[in-house]
């Protein structure tokens, strides 16, 4: 099926730390790059926008805005007492840029873009996720849950889910 959308709104998740060519973050770079780099207003998590941003694609970059993982520069804002720079936070500072019910395209890792959907969702974003997204997982990272599916589900179901569910986040 062909992507009739003429400008996208795309909003990039960092997985991990990692920023090295094998990393998750890395595959995510490239996929916004390779995918939006001439039809998109991107908002990128800190390590995707640095990524993007040693592309050196200066024409792209007029249109990739950073979302800090902890306090924004978007929307100019100090850290907030309790943040922790999740997904939900990035999603919190880019709507308050964006219109409620604004269309947009989550790129996240394959596995962590469920919930960030959801998240979207919750805060009142129509929020699409395309197939084909990066599946990698960063073998090095200082964060164990991003180096493995097994991992990454454990961590999921049994501390991030309740928690986020808890604190109204999912």
């Amino acid at each position: 099926m062909k992507d009739t959308i003429k400008h996208h709104t795309v909003i990039a998740f960092d997985f991990g730390k990692s920023t090295d060519k094998s990393s998750a973050n890395y595959a995510l770079a490239e996929y916004v790059y390779r995918n939006y780099k001439q039809n998109a207003v991107i908002y990128a998590q800190t390590l995707i926008y640095e990524i993007l941003k040693g592309f050196g694609d200066d024409k792209m970059m007029k249109n990739v805005y950073e979302v800090a993982s902890l306090g924004s520069n978007l929307t100019g804002k100090p850290n907030r007492e309790g943040r922790i720079g999740d997904s939900y936070e990035v999603l919190e500072d880019v709507s308050e840029v964006l219109l409620k019910g604004s269309a947009i395209l989550i790129v996240a890792q394959k596995y962590h873009s469920p919930r960030v959907r959801r998240q979207a969702q919750k805060l009142g974003f129509v929020a699409i996720v395309k197939r084909g997204l990066p599946s990698v997982w960063s073998k090095h990272d200082e964060q164990p849950w991003v180096r493995s599916f097994f991992v990454w589900w454990l961590r999921e179901l049994f501390i991030a889910r309740p928690k986020l569910k808890k604190y109204g986040r999912l």
